[in-house]
């Protein structure tokens, strides 16, 4: 998916569609993650690549996370822009991809956005408290 292909299309005018007003919190969820620490050479080429593609337009719509699987492990990041802790700009990334396959067993790059890592079985669970907050949760196995 690139700039100007019809899922990019409907991704970019789903993201302008939404009425902040009504929905005040935005989760966007892709099969890979943009961010990740475990060392697979071709697959961090491919997180860098959905970087360049998308982090400005999530950035542009202020989503708030991105929820994403691929990996069989779980993976929580403070907010990320550009590869860098970014608390006023960045968005959360949390991977989740341990719900049943074998775990992965990757060495680790070390990012200083790494919140929490985990290589236990589990399922996220989100719970909207109210209007402004999301209670979040990796349930262990």
């Amino acid at each position: 998916m690139t700039a100007g292909s019809p899922q990019y299309q409907f991704l970019e005018s789903s993201l302008k569609s939404i009425d902040r007003a009504k929905t005040p919190g935005v989760i966007v969820e892709f099969h890979r993650p943009m961010y990740n620490n475990e060392d697979y050479a071709s697959d961090y080429r491919v997180a860098e690549n959905m970087q360049a593609e998308f982090e400005e337009l999530l950035i542009a719509h202020d989503v708030d996370l991105v929820l994403a699987g691929h990996y069989h492990s779980y993976l929580r990041t403070s907010r990320i822009y550009k590869d860098k802790v970014d608390d006023d700009k960045g968005i959360y990334h949390f991977t989740v991809g341990s719900a049943g396959a074998s775990l992965d067993g990757a060495e680790l790059i070390p990012k200083d956005w790494v919140e929490m890592y985990s290589l236990e079985f589990g399922i996220g669970k989100i719970t909207v408290m109210n209007s402004t907050h999301l209670f979040w949760e990796f349930i262990e196995n």
